[in-house]
């Protein structure tokens, strides 16, 4: 069997928060490498986008529940703790493919900052 190089699909998110009404797909960054950004993390949103609509296929097929993740809004959110090279300034980027072309939102962070469910709309 020939090894075949990966797209990234063994990538997720560092965490989600789920809320009674959105999920939130959150990832750290703290230092980034020109190039790569933008589709590292595109790779890491869609392998969780999989995670959650595996879960909603194990409540549907084994405990007949409805979907979970299918219903609920999504929101992607980067913590970046170092500014990324050349980005937008404002401070959102396009992603491909990751729930139909939804932008993550990017927000920079300082050691022990407090960051609000509300600064992540």
């Amino acid at each position: 069997m020939a090894r075949v190089k990966g797209k990234g699909q063994r990538t997720h998110c560092d965490y989600l928060i789920i809320t009674n009404n959105k999920v939130y797909f959150i990832e750290l960054k703290s230092t980034f490498k020109e190039g790569d950004l933008y589709q590292k993390i595109s790779n890491q949103f869609k392998g969780s986008l999989c995670i959650t609509d595996y879960i909603d296929s194990v409540l549907l097929n084994f405990y007949d529940k409805k979907k979970f993740f299918a219903n609920i809004e999504k929101k992607f959110i980067l913590f970046y703790k170092n500014s990324p090279i050349n980005l937008k300034s404002s401070k959102e980027l396009k992603s491909e493919k990751t729930n139909k072309n939804e932008q993550f939102k990017m927000i920079q962070v300082d050691n022990d900052q407090i960051v609000t469910i509300n600064e992540l709309e």
